[in-house]
């Protein structure tokens, strides 16, 4: 069980740019100094752009099927760089850890895919990947007109 009088509090490291992506400084020395807190510590991270949290009570909704929900960290409470949510959740040694937690999501948009080259921003009708069926030149035979017998003219005279 987790003391509620113990500071959690979640610490950050100040970031850094290398070729435009923000990035995190850290030194085996504070992993190590941290590695005893979380050796018991079960890690949870609700993924995705942006999760669709109403406020912190679908988070704590989700905490609360898992174990007891003891505190968020300040980006996930201030709902910045919601990438991922994070939350500590206290849990019985002794209680089953499921592999998943359902949860409805609804998008008000998501990207086309191809089927075919598994490529984003087009679907398979539109893909310039897929092999087209070529067209063979075959030459057109034409049906034989009957023969018209020829029309005798009126200056020739027949016998």
């Amino acid at each position: 069980m987790v003391d509620p009088n113990e500071d959690t509090a979640v610490t950050h490291f100040p970031a850094f740019i290398v070729n435009g992506t923000k990035c995190a400084k850290i030194t085996p020395k504070d992993v190590y100094s941290e590695l005893e807190y979380w050796q018991t510590s079960v890690i949870c991270s609700v993924l995705g752009a942006n999760p669709p949290l109403e406020g912190m009570d679908y988070l704590g909704e989700i905490g609360r099927i898992l174990g007891i929900p003891i505190k968020t960290d300040q980006y996930t409470m201030e709902r910045r760089m919601l990438k991922y949510a994070r939350l500590l959740i206290d849990i019985p040694l002794d209680a089953l850890f499921p592999d998943y937690v359902e949860v409805p999501v609804s998008y008000e948009w998501k990207p086309l895919k191809c089927t075919h080259c598994h490529m984003y921003g087009h679907l398979v009708d539109e893909c310039r990947k897929k092999k087209k069926a070529k067209k063979v030149w075959q030459p057109v035979l034409q049906k034989e007109a009957p023969e018209i017998p020829s029309q005798p003219s009126s200056n020739q005279h027949q016998p």
